[in-house]
């Protein structure tokens, strides 16, 4: 007899496995779990996913994770060569960039949350450290292009390990602590506008 599959269980399934996983993170979420949180039985969520994994990569796809790094990159890559973003124009690509990121994040919140921080035993578990390892290397040549005297050396690389950890943890942070939307862009502004002022700072000395 031919199962007859719906959408509406589905969604159920989807939306009770990314609660799970933003509350327990993947390695310690179950299936059990999220057929409990989507009032369905166990058996019934492996007509509709193969195992957890399949569960998870139906959440956080690969198009959210190429979009989210790539509009990363390209903020960053659009201020190379300038000292102060106080000076850019307000329809600059730096600004436009950084909307269409903040969007995308404030749009996906819970999967924004859970691929830095919660999807340890995931092909994503390092995704957290390469993305820190793509700012750095991004704010290097953004520091070279607006002082030419400036020398990467090991400790500056430590330094800059440290700035875009501590950075993207504490987004993240932002991000899950704060339900209201215009909270969390309020506080993101002021928080990168921070960020922004020391390392101007750290790479004019």
């Amino acid at each position: 007899m031919v199962q007859i599959l719906k959408d509406e269980i589905k969604d159920a399934i989807t939306a009770a496995a990314l609660k799970i996983f933003l509350k327990m993170g993947f390695k310690k979420a179950t299936i059990a779990k999220i057929a409990q949180e989507a009032d369905i039985s166990t058996g019934n969520i492996y007509r509709y996913f193969k195992n957890k994994n399949d569960l998870f990569s139906s959440i956080i796809s690969p198009d959210f994770v190429h979009n989210l790094r790539t509009l990363l990159k390209s903020r960053m890559e659009a201020v190379s060569g300038v000292s102060d973003i106080n000076t850019l124009k307000k329809d600059a690509a730096y600004f436009k960039i950084s909307d269409e990121l903040l969007a995308l994040c404030l749009r996906n919140k819970e999967k924004t949350i859970i691929l830095f921080d919660r999807s340890q035993g995931t092909q994503y578990e390092g995704f957290s450290m390469e993305t820190v390892s793509m700012m750095v290397e991004l704010a290097v040549k953004h520091a070279k292009s607006v002082n030419s005297n400036f020398v990467l050396t090991e400790e500056k690389r430590a330094v800059l390990l440290l700035i875009y950890k501590s950075f993207l943890r504490n987004i993240i942070e932002i991000l899950a602590t704060y339900e209201d939307t215009d909270k969390i862009t309020s506080i993101l502004s002021n928080y990168t506008a921070y960020h922004l002022a020391g390392l101007k700072r750290y790479f004019s000395g």
